[in-house]
This record gives C-alpha cells, sequence and structure tokens, in this order.
C-alpha cells in the first residue's frame, strides 16, 4: 500500500493505529498539501494521490485517461460563440481573411457602416459576387441577381444606432455542399430593412469575407465583427 495510508482499511470499534500507522500519516498525509493557489487532488494509481496544478483562466476540469492524474484542465466544449476578429471598415471594399476553420458556423455582423454616397453594400464570403440563390421576403425567387446575394442599401449618416447589418452562414468549411444563409439588416435611417435566406452554392470552404459597396461609394466607418459559433 502507498505510504501515507494506513495499512488496516477496516477498522471495528475498540480499534487503535498503531504507532507505525500513525507515524505514516503524519509524516505522508498530514503534509499532502497543495504547492499553488487552485491545486486539486487526484490519484495516479489506487491509494497514489496526485496533486494537478490550476488550468489557464475559464477552463474546466475534465477526465483524460492519457493524464497522469486521470484529469486535466481543458478549454469548454460545445456551443456559444466566440469573437475572432474586429475589422474597421475602409475604401470602397475590405477583406476579412484567413477566418478560422473550427467552428460551425459563421455570423458576420456589420455595425454602423455608412458611406461617401448612398450605396448598396454586399457581403461576400471568399469574394464570391455569383452562385446565390435565395428568396426576398414577400419577394420571388432569383438565382444569380442583386437580392439573391447578401446586400442592403447604406446611407451617409454616421448616427450609430442607424445602420447594422448581420450575415449568418451555416457549415461554412463544407467542402461537399453549398452553404444555407440569412441576411439582414438596415443601412440608414430611411432605409428598408433587407431580409435575405438562401444558399451559397459552392463547395468551397470559406476562408475569408469581403464587405463591399457595388457603386463605388467609399465607407466613410463602421466596423466588421466575425464570430464563430458552435
Amino acid at each position: 500500500m502507498a505510504a501515507g495510508f494506513p495499512t488496516k482499511s477496516n477498522f471495528a470499534t475498540g480499534d487503535v493505529l498503531t504507532a507505525t500507522q500513525m507515524n505514516d500519516l503524519a509524516g505522508t498525509v498530514n503534509l499532502l498539501k497543495p504547492t499553488a493557489k487552485g491545486s486539486v487532488f487526484a490519484a495516479s494509481a489506487a491509494n497514489t494521490p496526485y496533486e494537478v496544478t490550476v488550468g489557464a483562466d475559464a477552463t474546466v476540469l475534465t477526465a483524460d485517461a492519457a493524464s497522469t492524474g486521470g484529469v486535466k484542465w481543458a478549454t469548454v466544449a460545445g456551443g456559444g460563440m466566440t469573437l475572432l476578429s474586429t475589422t474597421t471598415l475602409s475604401g470602397t471594399s475590405t477583406t476579412v481573411s484567413s477566418i478560422s476553420q473550427s467552428y460551425v458556423n459563421l455570423l458576420v455582423l456589420v455595425q454602423n457602416p455608412y458611406v461617401s454616397a448612398t450605396d448598396t453594400l454586399r457581403i461576400n464570403p471568399n469574394g464570391s459576387t455569383s452562385s446565390f440563390g435565395s428568396k426576398v421576403e414577400g419577394g420571388t425567387a432569383a438565382t444569380s441577381a442583386a437580392v439573391g446575394q447578401s446586400s442592403g442599401t447604406i446611407q451617409t449618416t454616421s448616427t450609430p444606432t442607424d445602420s447594422g447589418f448581420f450575415l449568418m452562414l451555416n457549415n461554412y468549411t463544407d467542402t461537399t455542399y453549398g452553404k444555407t444563409f440569412f441576411f439582414s439588416g438596415a443601412g440608414g435611417a430611411l432605409s428598408v430593412g433587407a431580409m435575405v435566406g438562401g444558399i451559397w452554392r459552392s463547395a468551397a470552404a470559406v476562408t475569408s469575407m469581403v464587405i463591399t459597396t457595388t457603386g463605388g461609394a467609399t465607407f466613410s466607418g463602421g466596423r466588421v465583427l466575425i464570430y464563430g459559433v458552435k
């Protein structure tokens, strides 16, 4: 039996610990204490305590047979959104490249875009402007026309609460099937909100997003945030 534990596991009324057992306890178990803030104790084998030092902030203790103590600190798995990038809009087109491939869906949020002259904003995965099949709310089916893209009117107003768009693109890393999407938003106090849903007919994994104006107007302000969704 490992040092630090009495060799007699079941005691009856009237039993006492021997001096050897007491010394074992006093010499080992009483000294079994964390060496750092946040440490916890597991076991590396039967009757063999093992100290597991604290992990990084926001990690959780999880079972792991390959670890010495049978547990480890790990990042929480499962759902949720992670902010991947924040980019300021500029020029007539802004590209966000090297998008992580570690998520299931992408949420693209364009906050307060405004331009030098009223124009149309588009969010194009991989810069593609074609292969969209969609249906505008209350409208008719489209293939590659403007209404088939994630687009909406943007105006010159700089009021932060007047303008915003989002695009949800599903299963964006898939290299076999098209990707369903939903787009919505409004580009100024006078513009009508756009709502478009459909499919981007491409088997390419999405690694970049291009936020652009179609008529050549220059972005005067705004930013794009891209979230990975699990």
